[in-house]
């Protein structure tokens, strides 16, 4: 990010994303209407802009200025690495931005079935912004998590980028005009039968993914797509699901519970639990009675 220069009192923050390969990291920054440059980094750039004054962010990839922004709310901007460009914004904006190492790009090259040569396929898609919801709320709940004191779960983390690099691939093959991949309906049932059946368990992606007769790789971002989550996403709902219905049907201990559905530590039960509906364990029992 030291060859981004941003003017007045424009400043960069970044938040590491630790527990996976490479220097991977998020970045945030905000700023007046200007004029700059980058460059390149040696980072693959995956960017939002949720507030752009004026709806306006004209770039230039060496083929002339040109409106980036997308309508979409949903839109995210790719930025393949060592590319120089530059920017104007005519009114402020605010940018949130996650930079991928070409360590973690090529640890999984070969499961994404193409060469290091193809990164080439993802200059098209700098021109423009697209709409990309899954990658949209990846990146956000990425940056969300990576300011808490608890950061980033690694699984998460690893699952995460693994499946923005797989719908950015997506794109490119679209884009070039070839077909994607798809997960069969009944491999995804066999799956999610398995997930429910062994909730209390650790499931590795290459069990799951071995049911699902595709690379572990490939299935994070397949099953992203057929469930709008994560398969650690999904894990830890259907987790939380269950033990909302036996919290309110059963009058087993918290702690049972817990280790029923995958929480052999109470605390680590409770925390998770409450984060997600706002109650702990306890409160949402009682709620009601």
């Amino acid at each position: 990010m030291n060859s981004i220069v941003l003017p007045g009192p424009s400043s960069i923050k970044t938040y590491p994303l630790r527990g996976v390969a490479g220097t991977n990291f998020l970045s945030h920054w905000s700023g007046p209407a200007h004029q700059s440059s980058s460059r390149g980094t040696p980072f693959l750039s995956v960017a939002l802009m949720p507030q752009v004054e004026h709806r306006q962010a004209l770039f230039n990839f060496g083929n002339g200025w040109k409106d980036r922004l997308c309508s979409d709310d949903k839109a995210i901007y790719v930025t393949p690495p060592n590319t120089p460009h530059e920017w104007r914004f005519e009114g402020s904006v605010m940018v949130i931005m996650l930079s991928i190492s070409m360590r973690q790009i090529d640890g999984v090259l070969e499961e994404l079935e193409i060469s290091s040569s193809a990164l080439d396929l993802v200059k098209p898609l700098a021109e423009k912004g697209y709409s990309d919801p899954l990658v949209h709320d990846l990146v956000l709940r990425l940056w969300t998590s990576s300011r808490t004191d608890i950061g980033c779960n690694p699984l998460f983390v690893q699952s995460a980028i693994v499946c923005i690099l797989h719908s950015i691939a997506a794109k490119c093959y679209e884009v070039a005009g070839g077909a994607t991949r798809q997960i069969a309906g009944y491999d995804l049932k066999a799956v999610l039968d398995m997930i429910e059946d062994r909730l209390d368990e650790s499931l590795s992606l290459s069990a799951m993914a071995d049911l699902a007769r595709v690379s572990k790789f490939h299935f994070i971002r397949l099953f992203s797509e057929e469930t709008g989550r994560t398969p650690y996403q999904y894990i830890q709902h259907r987790r939380i699901e269950k033990a909302r219905l036996l919290l309110k049907t059963t009058d087993r201990t918290v702690a049972d519970i817990g280790a029923t559905v995958g929480f052999p530590d109470p605390p680590n039960f409770s925390r998770t639990f409450t984060r997600h509906v706002g109650l702990s364990p306890t409160q949402y029992r009682f709620q009601g009675r």
